[in-house]
Order: structure tokens, then sequence, then C-alpha cells
């Protein structure tokens, strides 16, 4: 597998002249990241002044946090698990978009567009029905501990990207892309895992810039996460070829 700054590099030269299109294909996650640390930054500076103008800032704070009562943690959770569907859409509609442009080399026409290609009947069913079963393997797992619930999910998290690729060759079993992805991702997790943590320092950095580094950092990091797919087929196909050539 090629190294962590290889696959950033590859990024960074497919976006060079084009990082409009690359900010307009994620626009929508760049605007949720925006909030976010727009409502995190604001949130810092009302704690700090708070703590600043009073002195018996612990009181206030602990007023401040009993004022929930609980009651609505069931609509809660259905809420997040909605919400969290529609973000892996439109995800992996963006990774779709993504593999086609390192593939052709060519940028899409109307990226923005083209993020929504999951919710077409083409993709729909498909993208619907791995997040299910991928989030019910995911949740069983972690019933048991966290750590196995995050090494789950990383192992399935090529899925989408294994049924794009066979979806052109016929019927496709959802739970042989999960199965596949597993396959996949064997000795390849941990690269998964630093890969991630590489881009916590830049997501510090962003939070300090009211969110605004986010614009060019999610598509950075969403068009490296693809590029590892990318290598990993690649690699996988040239050992089959290779245990072919010698058999």
């Amino acid at each position: 597998m090629v190294s962590r700054e290889t696959l950033k590099r590859e990024t960074r030269n497919l976006y060079s002249g084009h990082w409009g299109q690359a900010i307009r294909l994620n626009i929508l996650p760049i605007l949720g990241r925006l909030l976010v640390g727009i409502l995190l930054m604001t949130l810092a500076v009302l704690v700090a002044f708070i703590v600043a103008s009073h002195p018996d800032w612990q009181h206030v704070m602990n007023q401040a946090s009993g004022n929930g009562d609980g009651t609505s943690n069931g609509g809660n959770g259905v809420s997040s698990f909605i919400s969290e569907a529609i973000g892996t859409f439109i995800l992996v509609g963006i990774g779709y978009t993504s593999l086609d442009w390192f593939r052709s080399g060519q940028a899409p026409e109307k990226p923005f567009r083209e993020a929504f290609s999951t919710f077409s009947s083409r993709y729909f069913t498909s993208t619907l029905a791995i997040f299910i079963l991928t989030f019910i393997f995911t949740t069983l797992w972690s019933l048991l501990f966290l750590i196995p619930g995050l090494i789950k999910s990383i192992s399935y998290s090529q899925a989408y990207n294994i049924y794009k690729d066979k979806v052109d060759h016929g019927d496709v079993s959802y739970l042989d892309c999960i199965t596949e992805s597993r396959h996949l991702m064997n000795g390849h997790k941990w690269a998964y895992f630093w890969l991630q943590i590489s881009f916590w320092g830049w997501g510090i950095l962003s939070l300090c810039t009211f969110g605004i580094g986010f614009i060019w950092l999610i598509p950075y990091i969403n068009g490296t996460n693809i590029n590892f797919y990318r290598h990993l087929v690649d690699q996988e196909d040239q050992t089959k070829a290779n245990v072919q050539a010698a058999a």
C-alpha cells in the first residue's frame, strides 16, 4: 500500500486548478462543519466570558446544565439515525463522483448535483440497504465494547465503493459487498485508521478559524479516502494477476 503522503499528494494534484469543483462537490458537509466550527468557537467565547465575569461561574454552569429533563432521548435517537443516513447518502455520492474523477482525470461538470447521485434510482436502494446493514452490524459489535465497533466500522468502510464497482456487472448482493469490504481491509485497517488521525491537526486548526479551514479540508479528506480505496483495489487486482501468472 502506498504511503499516506502519496495518497494526499495525488489528491492535491487532482484538485490542482479544480479546487472550485472540489469545494462545490463537498459543499454540504463543508457547510455542516462550518456551522459546527462557528458554534464551538462561540461557545468557547461565551464560557470564557462567564468565567471572567462571574466568580461563581461553576454554579452558573451547573444551573445551565441541569435544565434538561432527559425526556427527548427517544426522539433524539430517531433524528440522529435519520440525519446520519442523509449524511451517509451525501458522502457516498461525493465518494462516487470523486472515484470517477480519479479514474477519468476529468473534473465533474456539475459537482453539486452529482453529490446527490445516491438519491437516484440507480443507487438509492443499495445505499440504504448497505447503510442499514452496516449500522446494525456495527451497533451489535459496539454492544460488546467500543473498540470492536470501531474496528468493524473500518472493515465495512469500503462496501459502498465496492457496490459501485460491481453494479455494472449484474446483480450484486449487499451482504457480499460488506463481506468483500472486510476482506479488502484485511491488513489495511490500521493504515486507514492512521490516515484519519493524520487529519486531526488540520481539523483543530480549521476550528480555530471558525470553521473556514474546512472549506479546503473536507474535500481534501474525502478525496484522500477515495484515493485510499482506489489503491486498495489496484493492489488487490495486481495480487490476483500475480497469482494467476504464477499458476
